[in-house]
């Protein structure tokens, strides 16, 4: 059963305000039904291919073969002699370990539900998502009132990077523009970013970042915590 860890950072879009961090287990069968059921590119078995993305890079799987000669001298060109991951595929086992991840971190009597969302015009969030007072209180943080749905958004890649994935509040932004626009202003600011490294070549552990979106936080620099 893949493990990894589980990152959580509060933020308000400008500081993060809070960490938490959490070990997690997903099996390959819960990757293969979430990717199933919520993923938006049909991919037949999710499960295999996580293993094998995440797994050493062995052949014959990842050999590419040729029946004819190579480039020889021309310049800028070589025989490619090794396949690569497909980053759609990437995207979609992200999304199938990011969802059941979020599901895991929160207690039994707390549920979690997923809609896959499609933009008419422009980039949208990948889901909806009716992400519970439970999700907040992993910072012991009691927000005052949530919205229905929040929009959530999944970043994955190949290795470890680190870095705020900021390109990934674009979509954010975009949905909260249309609530603003159709006068559901208390859906504003609220959301979740999660960023997926998967690892490479079975040298490390795989690991999800999860950035969780809340408006007019008071973070109390003094005792290290939310007023």
């Amino acid at each position: 059963m893949p493990e990894f860890d589980c990152s959580f950072l509060l933020t308000d879009g400008n500081r993060v305000l809070l960490r938490g961090k959490r070990n997690c287990s997903v099996s390959l069968w819960q990757i293969e039904a979430y990717g199933k059921i919520y993923g938006e590119s049909l991919v037949l078995a999710t499960g295999a291919h996580y293993a094998a993305y995440t797994g050493a890079r062995r052949r014959p799987l990842w050999s590419l073969r040729a029946t004819s000669r190579g480039p020889g001298k021309v310049a800028q060109y070589n025989e490619r002699r090794q396949k690569v991951a497909s980053p759609a595929v990437t995207g979609h086992i992200g999304e199938a370990m990011a969802l059941p991840a979020l599901c895991a971190m929160l207690p039994p009597d707390s549920s979690m539900g997923f809609v896959r969302l499609h933009g008419r015009q422009g980039r949208g969030p990948d889901y909806l998502t009716n992400a519970p007072d439970a999700l907040w209180r992993l910072f012991d943080l009691e927000v005052p009132s949530l919205p229905p749905t929040v929009p959530m958004e999944v970043r994955a890649r190949i290795g470890f990077d680190q870095r705020y994935p900021r390109s990934a509040e674009a979509p954010l932004k975009a949905y909260w523009r249309e609530c603003l626009r159709s006068g559901l202003n208390d859906r504003l600011r609220y959301g979740v970013v999660a960023r997926v490294n998967l690892s490479s070549g079975g040298d490390q552990s795989s690991a999800i970042r999860f950035y969780l979106f809340v408006p007019d936080v008071v973070y109390d620099m003094a005792t290290g915590g939310p007023n």
